[in-house]
């Protein structure tokens, strides 16, 4: 028993070092808001970590950005909507849209994984309950 409690405490600390805060995704969201709205695209694509999943870093070029523009408007707020599979959401307000960011830090803060625009039959429900609460 005795040799078990450091092992539990162990685990709980290595946890703790590689779990991210929600203050390091709130920065993080913010920084893609600022360079989405600023069509900064190299700013964007250098927030990926070397080991990222490719997600939508793909869609980072000045012009990709201006046609996300066109058909979402500036990026207006955002709120903290929970997790799927690991992965964490953001209900995300745009000009003439709304959906959920979905994304991953790494332990230095970059993003291992993004999707602009996440579904699922929960992401869409979250949407959707919201819908029906505003009108």
């Amino acid at each position: 028993m005795k040799r078990l409690i450091p092992i539990f405490l162990l685990c709980i600390m290595a946890i703790n070092v590689s779990a991210q805060s929600r203050v390091d995704y709130e920065h993080a969201v913010i920084k893609i808001g600022k360079f989405y709205n600023l069509k900064m695209a190299d700013s964007l694509k250098s927030m990926y970590s070397s080991g990222s999943e490719d997600g939508d870093k793909s869609i980072w070029s000045v012009r990709e950005i201006e046609e996300l523009k066109m058909h979402n408007g500036k990026m207006l707020s955002y709120e903290y909507a929970g997790e799927e599979k690991g992965i964490t959401l953001y209900k995300t307000d745009f000009a003439r849209s709304k959906h959920m960011m979905g994304l991953v830090l790494d332990k230095d803060n970059k993003l291992l994984f993004f999707k602009f625009k996440m579904s699922s039959l929960y992401i869409d429900s979250l949407l959707e309950s919201e819908q029906q609460i505003n009108h």
